[in-house]
């Protein structure tokens, strides 16, 4: 198996140096009802195979549950199974917003990628932003900062699954 976990922290700050913290603490991984986390959505469209849970373990870095998403079958688009948190937030230009979280993957094939996304369908693709992750056996923590040059009124984080049976863990 495949697994991946994640501590997700948001620092929205601008080229002012003035700093505001976002409402998504620990990626609101530790909030849970029937349906899963409470403040995540999942997606499994366009042909893809993917099973979204919750985990409670003690393998858990910095978390004592995470969301876990097991990829069977990849859909026709990179956007065909990811993990969006429910928050939105704005950005105006020449701001900054760093994500941070940890990370580890076991695997028997491919290296697994997990693509980080911040979108606005309100704008549309003029304000994309994405980087991608190859993950370790070990945890580590990824991190990576985007920058707006326009102001965008509604941002949200996503996380796209890229390889097929995997099994990522956020925590």
């Amino acid at each position: 198996m495949k697994y991946l976990s994640a501590f997700i922290s948001v620092t929205l700050c601008t080229m002012s140096l003035f700093t505001q913290e976002l409402p998504i603490q620990n990626g609101e991984l530790e909030q849970t009802s029937d349906n899963g986390f409470t403040m995540w959505t999942h997606q499994s469209i366009d042909g893809s195979n993917a099973i979204f849970g919750v985990v409670d373990n003690n393998e858990l870095f910095g978390s004592t549950k995470a969301l876990r998403a097991q990829v069977n079958a990849l859909g026709d688009y990179q956007y065909s199974i990811q993990t969006k948190s429910d928050h939105q937030f704005s950005m105006n230009a020449d701001q900054k917003v760093t994500i941070s979280f940890f990370a580890k993957a076991t695997y028997d094939q491919e290296v697994p990628f997990l693509k980080l996304c911040l979108s606005d369908t309100s704008v549309g693709s003029s304000v994309f932003k994405q980087a991608s992750f190859e993950l370790t056996q070990n945890w580590k923590q990824y991190s990576y900062t985007f920058t707006t040059s326009v102001s965008v009124p509604s941002y949200q984080i996503s996380f796209r699954y890229l390889n097929a049976n995997s099994t990522y863990l956020f925590g």
